[in-house]
């Protein structure tokens, strides 16, 4: 937990039916995060980041991929 602050960006896995502990720290510590249910969500926005397509901040402003 104590590396969230110094990500660049920060997904945190919040499975179905249950609660993130890392997303409720990130709250906690206002730590901006997206949160997933699996990786497959994931993978589109971070080859939208790495191609350019939006930056971290416009992947960071939708906060939930789940």
């Amino acid at each position: 937990m104590s590396a969230a602050r110094y990500a660049d960006i920060l997904f945190a896995k919040k499975p179905p039916g249950e609660e993130s502990n890392l997303a409720a720290y990130c709250e906690r510590e206002g730590i901006p995060h997206i949160l997933f249910e699996n990786f497959s969500q994931v993978l589109p926005l971070v080859e939208s980041i790495v191609k350019g397509e939006i930056t971290k901040e416009e992947a960071l402003r939708k906060r939930r991929v789940c």
